[in-house]
């Protein structure tokens, strides 16, 4: 995609969702379990049929990468494809150097990721001079450890699933939520193949949307609408395999957050809008809350004299009404974050996906294994042997291949000798040459997957420069500003550090709207 596409793309999108006058306020969107049924069917069908759309426009700009995801994850799994040249099975071996390394991958970075019962650990902020502060991170730290392995089930499973595939495809998500039906925290892993997002994106934090491509079958869906989270939808029920056959198979569904200017004030809010592949729109929420709003206070000379959040403006306000007569506008709104992402090695070019093993070993493993097959091809025929028989000899019988071992046949010959109505075929067997070559691949390939040494943090280095083990999954990021202390994981791989951290702030948040991390 050229250079100001996706902006301009973007631009065109956003101009032609137009809703009618049925407005709703932040506040009216914040409180509600759907908004579906508080806007009129005309903009219900408009805001799905956009995201439809849109979803398409950000899957085309990543084909490339869906592409090479779908060969990485074939050469991992060993799935070969049939052969007809140089004849029909011919050695059709896969090395499974890609395999190797993303296992050895994972069994490095898994133990140090779960490290016993320590997986959240508090990192203490500012001076703590009665240790009030350590005790506080120590406990919220063995709260969500507690919820991570115990309370949320398929956590390290779902790890163990991210750390064998990040490596081989470059990148996996994590989405945390709050289940209002299982009343708990949630975790899931999402690949890449399901997460899309504009290609020429910065980061998820800025993109204008991205969607997650959701797999229910019918039973789900029901228990959906039952709870009251959606409204009543056509159910998909046509299998992923293209089968047709089973009415009860996985049915996909777009969970798209994306931006809209549902009260109409000139600035778009985050929602995310739930459809089904044809636009039916199932619910819609927002993606923010009170906290995440910011607006403007205004000075006594009638200029913009701070920003406070609306959370702390309504505290105020209750306690002092005066407090709304120097509220500005809104100035920000900041999107709530579910989806984590991990990367292994960043891509140059500055696109959005990440690269893994998959990509840079794709042309090193090719030529390996088309080497291989070769030798092994070359070394089949020499073993088999074959060549031209003269007139004059007759098999008697017809069958010149021997049957079984320890076989003798019975030969007339004419003009001459056996030997001389035979020649066979010069077949050297496997050149040295190639095998040269092909050790000079393998060592290269070896070399590019030994990097994983350094990535998984066998370098023992922070990543913030101090000596030690390798840096937590967040090594410094923030739990609350009430704690004055940070949340990060257990010690674990430098590529997961980056991602990590995002992951467990957003336990924090719906811990704090909980009340857990207090009590």
């Amino acid at each position: 995609m050229e250079a100001g596409t996706y902006d301009e793309e973007m631009t065109d999108l956003d101009d032609a969702t137009e809703l009618d006058d049925k407005r709703v306020s932040m506040l009216d969107a914040i409180s509600a379990p759907n908004l579906v049924p508080m806007l009129s069917p005309g903009d219900v069908a408009k805001i799905g049929a956009d995201a439809v759309a849109e979803y398409a426009v950000d899957l085309a700009s990543c084909t490339d990468f869906h592409a090479l995801y779908d060969r990485a994850m074939d050469t991992a799994m060993q799935v070969r494809k049939e052969k007809t040249w140089p004849w029909p099975k011919s050695s059709n071996v896969i090395f499974p150097l890609l395999t190797t390394a993303a296992v050895q991958f994972n069994a490095r970075a898994m133990p140090a990721i779960i490290d016993g019962q320590a997986v959240v650990k508090g990192r203490v902020l500012g001076p703590d001079p009665d240790g009030t502060k350590r005790a506080k991170a120590d406990r919220i730290g063995q709260h969500m450890t507690w919820q991570l392995l115990y309370r949320m089930p398929g956590w390290d499973e779902g790890t163990d699933k991210l750390l064998l595939t990040l490596p081989i495809v470059g990148n996996m998500f994590r989405k945390v939520w709050y289940d209002s039906i299982e009343n708990a925290n949630r975790s899931e892993i999402v690949s890449a193949d399901d997460f899309i997002i504009n290609n020429d994106a910065k980061s998820i934090e800025t993109a204008p949307r991205y969607t997650q491509v959701l797999h229910y079958y019918p039973y789900e869906v029901q228990e959906l609408v039952a709870a009251g989270l959606w409204r009543e939808v056509p159910i998909d029920d046509s299998p992923e395999d293209g089968d047709g056959n089973d009415a009860q198979g996985l049915g996909d569904y777009y969970e798209q957050h994306r931006c809209l200017d549902l009260d109409q004030d000139g600035y778009p809010e985050h929602y995310v809008v739930t459809t089904t592949k044809e636009g039916n729109v199932a619910r819609i929420v927002p993606c923010f809350g009170l906290e995440d709003i910011t607006a403007s206070l205004i000075g006594p000379d009638g200029k913009v004299a701070k920003t406070e959040k609306l959370s702390k403006i309504m505290e105020a306000g209750e306690e002092n009404p005066q407090v709304w007569e120097i509220v500005g506008d809104i100035v920000k709104i900041e999107r709530r974050q579910y989806f984590t992402k991990y990367g292994f090695i960043p891509a140059p070019d500055g696109s959005f996906y990440d690269i893994g093993f998959g990509d840079l070993l794709e042309n090193v493993t090719g030529l390996i294994d088309t080497l291989q097959n070769q030798m092994l091809d070359a070394a089949t025929l020499q073993n088999a042997q074959g060549g031209f028989l003269g007139s004059g000899v007759n098999v008697r019988g017809g069958s010149f291949k021997f049957a079984s071992v320890g076989e003798w046949k019975r030969v007339d010959t004419q003009g001459g000798t056996l030997r001389d109505n035979i020649m066979p075929l010069s077949l050297p067997g496997p050149s040295a040459v190639s095998f040269s070559l092909l050790e000079l691949l393998m060592q290269a390939a070896k070399d590019i997957a030994s990097a994983q040494d350094v990535v998984a943090g066998r370098s023992g280095e922070h990543l913030d420069g101090r000596d030690g083990g390798c840096g937590g999954a967040g090594d410094g990021v923030p739990l609350a500003d009430e704690f004055d202390a940070g949340v990060h994981g257990g010690d674990s791989d430098r590529t997961l550090q980056d991602g990590g951290g995002d992951v467990y702030p957003e336990h924090a948040r719906v811990d704090r709207a909980l009340g857990h991390v207090k009590s």
